[in-house]
């Protein structure tokens, strides 16, 4: 099995999204800085987790994995200044920061990271995936370092009073990429998924855009943001015929930003986090082991974004800003290659060192 990267196995992909750059930039920033900030309290992470990157001597580092623009970082760089690296990975390099606008910056992915943050990964991964995705990501971390993924999904899509229209979109949608291979509710197998990759201290916390009647409108024009979008995307594929043209898309929707703006519209998030287990702290599952510098390829086709901050040595410089650096290896090209072989089989292991957590994944 070969990781999609956003493709069923029959090629026809789940992610529909990329297809206009200049809009999907636009539509990654705004909702950051004008849905997802807000609906948090202003928090990029929660509170636990921020004093823990805080306390990290000499700096934390942090990875964002399917990082688009690097928002997420920038914002995160601004609110925990002592922050040491900043990397992001994403298979589209389009919306990063010009590199040459930018020092060199060479990715260790042996290293281990503070926290790795995931969001929105709902339109990525196919069903079977999702497990080894969670199992790879879950391995860069050290002994103690946090997991975050903010998740959410069809189930939180609703509309008060009904929508017809919007109910006749959601219904192609689901069908299309359910026949794909998509996973309909990751977000609420997330906590399972992170218990058999061996994290503890699990927990999440629940955001609907619906608790405040400015964030619900901002929700409401996210929401048909990304479905117009989405359903333009499953147009040019011309493979369903209830949104088989952009002209019917364009028809559909017009009828929906009617509703919209006419009633109520909820959208549902969490943030789901886990904690690896420190040092000599019991460690369930066989995780992946990190790539290294023999196993990246120079032929690889995806592309990493990596930033780093201050150094531990200079904490009173400007905040940490993320930055772009482009490599012919990424996290996404391990999960490619973890995907594509047999799991071997762990007993419960002892975190004893960061070398004996992890069990090689690849054959």
């Amino acid at each position: 099995m070969a990781v999609t990267n956003g493709n069923s196995s029959s090629g026809k992909p789940l992610y529909t999204l990329n297809h206009t750059n200049e809009v999907e930039t636009n539509r990654l920033d705004g909702n950051h800085y004008n849905l997802y900030l807000p609906m948090q309290g202003g928090r990029s992470v929660p509170p636990h987790i921020e004093t823990y990157l805080a306390s990290v001597k000499g700096g934390a580092r942090v990875i964002d994995v399917g990082t688009g623009t690097g928002v997420f970082l920038k914002t995160l760089a601004e609110q925990v200044p002592s922050i040491r690296q900043l990397d992001g990975f994403d298979p589209d390099t389009s919306k990063f920061i010009d590199p040459k606008d930018l020092p060199a910056n060479e990715m260790n992915m042996e290293g281990s990271y503070d926290l790795v943050h995931a969001r929105l990964q709902f339109f990525s991964w196919r069903k079977d995936e999702w497990p080894t995705v969670v199992r790879a990501m879950v391995a860069l971390l050290k002994p103690g370092g946090h997991i975050l993924w903010h998740e959410g999904g069809w189930h939180g899509w609703q509309t008060i009073p009904p929508s017809l229209a919007f109910d006749e979109y959601l219904g192609h949608e689901i069908r299309r990429t359910m026949a794909l291979g998509r996973e309909p509710i990751p977000v609420f197998k997330l906590p399972g998924w992170f218990k058999d990759a061996g994290l503890r201290d699990i927990g999440k916390e629940v955001f609907n855009v619906l608790q405040d009647e400015k964030i619900q409108r901002l929700g409401a024009d996210v929401l048909y943001t990304v479905c117009y979008q989405s359903a333009l995307g499953v147009a040019d594929q011309g493979d369903t015929p209830g949104l088989a043209t952009r002209e019917r898309v364009h028809e559909l929707f017009r009828q929906i930003k009617i509703d919209f703006d006419a009633g109520l519209v909820g959208q549902e998030f969490r943030w789901v986090w886990g904690r690896k287990p420190a040092v000599g702290e019991p460690l369930e599952g066989a995780l992946p082991t990190p790539p290294t510098s023999s196993t990246r390829g120079s032929g690889d086709a995806y592309t990493a974004a990596a930033g780093s901050g201050r150094s531990s040595s200079n904490k009173d410089d400007a905040s940490a800003t993320p930055r772009t650096h482009k490599r012919k290896s990424s996290l996404f090209a391990w999960v490619r290659d973890a995907l594509s072989s047999k799991e071997k089989e762990g007993g419960a292991k002892t975190a004893a060192e960061p070398a004996a957590a992890t069990t090689a994944a690849t054959a």
